[in-house]
């Protein structure tokens, strides 16, 4: 069994990067309110 094939190294990738887009937007929409844009 490959790293590839390790079924919580996938889900773990799949988790990581769902939370990095949400923190992305969660920062995106901060430097916005900070900004005064919405």
């Amino acid at each position: 069994m490959s790293r590839e094939d390790d079924p919580v190294e996938v889900w773990g990738r799949r988790i990581g990067r769902g939370l990095g887009l949400v923190a992305v937007g969660v920062l995106a929409w901060m430097l916005g309110a900070q900004l005064g844009l919405w």
